[in-house]
């Protein structure tokens, strides 16, 4: 048996004496490698021995894109992503990419430097276990690591070699505060594996009560639902609004698109809000029946004085929120000043959208709670963009 054979061996069996006595004696083993082709160093790691991948890492200053991503060694990282960046991109000879290691070994700060220099996310391994960085995160019960890839559009409902989804590992890790933040961005609850099996199946099966009665909650509840700022937003204002200009012409005087979605790089719910101006507000009325031919449900006033409020959803998901006001109404002008200010403030836009996700994961299966709960940022929004008109 070869020395680098029995390295690996040692390795696979969690032998550290043996690894540290082959280590002396054959010191050129630190960049021994696996019949497979990848090191020594992610052997051990694979192998759940983080002390002999350590022990073999530690003396070398050559550590390659994926050895560095596992360890967390991130100054290694970032001279090796700004020699080229495409590395971020790259496989290893076992079909992994970077960011995925880093995610599987909950490596937060590899996970942030490999996604600022793009490392896709919606991108499967090139080996049969056919897997996202998503899956990886979610198997390994990094929740931070999880939130940081969807805040850059990991898709939640991906599958991977099983049908197996982020929201099934959470649900059979009893895993709640993964859970609800999966749920927050999207995640199917009707999804089921190879093996015909829902998350609510594997929370059951687990004996994780708790995760099963917040699986069962939310397939009744509106629950709230995030997205990272999607460019097609705009587009599906525009399409909508098509929809709306000959219904309201005869009353019409101008349509806007705000709220969150209105906001580029804003977290938000994908719901486009489209703000009309009419010129009589009671021709609204007798506008209810062919706004629901639309698929629009009328609400009234809904909690704001002379305002009509129209909603179209699907099983539950607000799709578009249309609310009209007459000319010279203030709520016009007060959505217009809030919407302008967040596009020329990123960093109030980003502080406003950390807030929405910390409440939505809080209240995912009580919209109105979450809607309080903005409450005060957005009056404190308001203020200063008063005060800046002034």
């Amino acid at each position: 048996m070869s020395e680098e054979s029995a390295l690996i061996l040692a390795i696979q069996a969690g032998n550290t004496g043996q690894v540290e006595e082959l280590l002396l004696t054959y010191p050129d083993l630190i960049h021994a490698r696996h019949p497979k082709g990848f090191s020594a160093v992610l052997w051990a790691l694979y192998n759940g021995q983080p002390e002999i991948a350590e022990r073999l890492a530690q003396e070398r200053s050559d550590l390659d894109i994926f050895e560095a991503s596992a360890l967390g060694r991130v100054e290694r990282l970032a001279e090796l992503l700004k020699e080229d960046s495409q590395q971020a991109n790259s496989w290893s000879a076992d079909g992994f990419h970077p960011v995925g290691l880093a995610c599987f070994f909950g490596q937060p700060a590899s996970v942030q430097l490999l996604l600022e220099h793009g490392a896709a996310v919606d991108t499967y391994t090139n080996n049969p276990i056919k897997v996202m960085p998503l899956h990886a995160a979610a198997a390994a019960g990094r929740v931070d690591i999880v939130r940081m890839l969807l805040r850059k559009g990991a898709p939640v409902n991906a599958r991977q070699n099983g049908d197996f989804t982020a929201l099934h590992s959470a649900a059979q890790n009893g895993h709640l505060a993964m859970l609800d933040l999966l749920l927050v961005y999207g995640a199917d609850l009707d999804v089921r594996s190879s093996e015909g099996k829902s998350p609510c199946d594997f929370a059951v099966q687990g004996g994780h009560a708790s995760v099963a009665e917040r699986l069962q909650a939310a397939a009744v509840t509106r629950r709230v639902i995030l997205r990272p700022y999607d460019p097609a937003w705009p587009i599906h204002f525009r399409v909508e609004v098509s929809k709306l200009v000959s219904l309201f012409e005869p009353l019409l005087g101008a349509i806007y698109h705000i709220g969150s979605t209105s906001v580029p790089g804003l977290l938000s719910k994908p719901t486009i809000d489209i703000l009309i101006e009419v010129t009589d507000l009671a021709g609204v009325d007798q506008l209810t029946e062919r706004m629901f031919e639309l698929g629009y449900e009328a609400r009234g006033e809904n909690g704001i004085p002379e305002r009509r409020y129209f909603v179209r959803a699907v099983r539950r998901v607000h799709l578009v929120h249309v609310h009209v006001f007459q000319t010279g109404n203030p709520e016009v002008h007060r959505h217009l000043v809030f919407r302008n200010f967040l596009r020329r403030s990123p960093k109030m836009a980003d502080a406003y959208g950390d807030l929405k996700e910390e409440l939505a994961i809080r209240y995912v299966l009580d919209p109105d709670a979450y809607t309080d709960g903005k409450e005060p940022f957005v009056r404190e929004i308001d203020r200063l963009a008063t005060e800046e008109e002034l």
